[in-house]
């Protein structure tokens, strides 16, 4: 099963991870206190939810029965003594919204492998005209870091220049690299990820088996959360014990051979990151440094004396690194898988029989 990049958007938009509550709580205080400022950074790992804080912050500034009833209030839709509640979902504003035609609400996404300048200028030319609904103008900038060096400048003069009543909102993972000029004219709103017993509670799952989702995941809650449906967790599982049963002495050419041949349709770019993040957890507890979870320990014993030692690992991850870089190159995946299970198997410690 391929792990997809995840939607990041919630079913209504007045809805928001929970791990995202205090971002959305912050951004709601701004609004009542009539403190917003005209840019906004979401930044964090991919997975973590960054959309979906986007478009329920653009949502809030939307609202129309905010603006009719004073900032901070949501009217007769909103929560009993809430004045910080979230966007009402009924009124004309939200409505449109929802629909995805609101006419002072613009999203730019890159084109391609960039965002490119004339969107940017397409995107300058909207917001400098006067908002139709009398409100807020309210733009998201998604993927912010694949912007070239004309459409950055564009925006820069955007954000040095800002009209009335408008709000840009970047979306940036944590790796982008955004012009210094840029991040230092926007608020920052770094997007936390949440910790096993949260995401377990809010998915109704074991704790346990959301912890190794995580680690699979790089701590992407959204991404893990893909690990846990159906048996795309148990089967990754598979693939390690067996994996890691190839350091067993008795294993033959033939059995590797084997082993390529099942698993070679299963193998995908996102298992063989969220292998290389396994065993750097597996490393980790060979050497006493986190905590255990179930079956772990079954695992090191496969690699015997090998699972404490620094160099071992070091082999076994350059040599997933080699099968990662030409994934996508024009060698057959089966001969490549080939390569990586018979290195993998050939150690010191595990000769041919």
């Amino acid at each position: 099963m391929a792990i997809e990049t995840p939607t990041e958007r919630t079913t209504n938009p007045d809805e928001c991870y929970p791990w995202l509550e205090k971002q959305r709580r912050q951004w709601q205080e701004l609004r009542q206190a009539n403190r917003l400022p005209h840019a906004v950074l979401i930044r964090g790992l991919a997975g973590s939810g960054k959309k979906a804080l986007a478009h329920a912050m653009a949502a809030d500034l939307l609202c129309e029965q905010h603006r009719e009833n004073g900032p901070g209030q949501a009217g007769a839709n909103a929560p009993e003594n809430d004045a910080l509640a979230s966007a009402c979902g009924a009124c004309s504003g939200c409505q449109m919204f929802a629909a995805g035609s609101h006419p002072d609400y613009h999203v730019i996404e890159p084109d391609g492998q960039f965002i490119k300048v004339a969107q940017i200028r397409q995107l300058t030319q909207n917001l400098s005209l006067s908002a139709h609904r009398s409100g807020h103008k309210v733009a998201i900038v998604h993927s912010a870091g694949q912007m070239n060096t004309a459409s950055a400048n564009a925006l820069l003069k955007t954000l040095e220049e800002p009209t009335r009543d408008t709000c840009l909102i970047l979306v940036s993972d944590e790796s982008d690299r955004l012009l210094p000029t840029i991040t230092s004219r926007c608020r920052l709103m770094p997007v936390a990820t949440p910790a096993a017993a949260e995401l377990a509670a809010w998915l109704g799952q074991d704790s346990e088996r959301v912890q190794r989702a995580l680690i699979l995941a790089g701590g992407a809650p959204l991404y893990a959360r893909q690990w846990l449906e159906g048996d795309a967790l148990d089967r990754f599982m598979a693939f390690l014990n067996t994996l890691m049963g190839l350091a067993r002495a008795h294993n033959s050419r033939a059995d590797v051979l084997e082993v390529a041949q099942q698993w070679q349709d299963e193998i995908s770019d996102q298992w063989l990151a969220a292998l290389s993040r396994y065993l750097v957890h597996l490393q980790a507890l060979g050497q006493g440094m986190c905590r255990e979870l179930s079956g772990d320990r079954a695992l090191l014993a496969q690699m015997g004396h090998s699972a404490i030692e620094t160099d071992h690992w070091a082999q076994k991850l350059r040599q997933l690194a080699h099968l990662r870089q030409h994934q996508g190159s024009a060698l057959k995946k089966e001969l490549l898988l080939e390569e990586f299970l018979i290195n993998w198997k050939t150690t010191p410690h595990a000769p041919w029989p």
